[in-house]
């Protein structure tokens, strides 16, 4: 049995940690994330760990890692090799497009996450 999540985000007035959140929080938080002042959020679960970072509204990025040496990023339906800044973690990185997803599919990602410590099989997923 997978253990229960943590959740952790960034933010000038809200900044914090729950453990065992429901989805409503979880939900809440990545939807709340907006490239400037809140850029980042984490959920743990045991030595797993899933971080979306960036602006809900224009694009994040997401990545899983399952333990260890296992890093996954979320692939999304872009194809063209621009680049885009994304501002996670409160830094700015320039991404490739195909990385950048929408906050509907972080959110997919981040319930499977949430309720079992898994990959999304429904999704793309890269090796990192």
């Amino acid at each position: 049995m997978t253990s229960p999540a943590v959740l952790d985000w960034d933010g000038s007035d809200d900044a914090g940690e729950i453990n065992a959140p429901t989805w409503a929080e979880v939900d809440e938080r990545l939807r709340a994330l907006n490239g400037y002042d809140r850029t980042i959020l984490t959920l743990t679960r045991g030595d797993a760990h899933l971080a979306v970072g960036g602006d809900a509204a224009s694009g994040l990025v997401l990545y899983v890692d399952l333990g260890g040496e296992d890093f996954r990023n979320l692939i999304g339906p872009r194809t063209d090799k621009c680049l885009v800044e994304i501002v996670a973690g409160g830094q700015p990185g320039n991404y490739q497009s195909r990385q950048v997803v929408s906050v509907e599919q972080a959110l997919a990602a981040a319930r499977v996450f949430w309720e079992a410590g898994k990959l999304d099989p429904a999704q793309t997923w890269e090796t990192h």
